[in-house]
């Protein structure tokens, strides 16, 4: 419970709730705006601010480490990989093509998932797009995607730390994403 209270906090997906608003509604966060939805609710483009930047970390050798698409791709296949037994892949399970056989993949005996797979459903149009595409029509998505166990993840944090990855300090560690503030906003 407590470490969910501080990925919440931390962490940063793509939309996020206006829990203010009433009703409540979902709101972009790092994406530019809702996402474009087509083929009757069955394909999902999101645009992502540029500018966006993780947290300082050993890990990026030193450089600001920019927000991008595939961080999204590879936080959702993490969600599904048999060996991390995510209590949150419920969120994704039957929803996205080729992910739930990339999952059952990865189940076999003596496997593992093979995060450099392309999946259907998972596509970085460009450094700033992702494309979802789901098995069927779901206009809740943007709800799902909203959740913060959805939020960015940056692989080559979690290849720096194997297995030891939740062990780094809350609040200036690798995950964490400076928020976006447009630059007319500052004073």
């Amino acid at each position: 419970i407590y470490s969910s209270a501080v990925i919440a906090a931390i962490m940063e997906p793509l939309l996020t709730f206006d829990y203010l608003a009433r009703p409540v509604k979902v709101v972009a966060l790092t994406a530019e705006a809702l996402p474009e939805i087509t083929d009757d609710g069955r394909t999902y483009t999101f645009r992502i601010k540029p500018g966006i930047l993780f947290a300082a970390d050993p890990a990026f050798k030193g450089k600001p480490r920019e927000l991008a698409a595939d961080d999204y791709i590879y936080a959702i296949k993490r969600l599904v990989d048999p060996a991390l037994r995510s209590p949150n892949a419920f969120y994704v399970a039957g929803k996205i093509v080729g992910l739930d056989e990339a999952a059952a993949a990865a189940a076999k005996t003596n496997a593992t998932f093979d995060y450099g797979a392309r999946i259907a459903g998972l596509e970085a149009v460009d450094r700033h797009t992702l494309r979802i595409r789901l098995k069927r029509s779901d206009y809740t998505f943007p709800s799902v995607i909203a959740l913060p166990a959805l939020s960015a993840v940056a692989r080559e944090v979690v290849e720096a730390y194997p297995g030891n990855v939740q062990a780094h300090p809350v609040g200036t560690g690798p995950f964490v994403l400076k928020s976006w503030v447009p630059a007319s906003k500052i004073t």
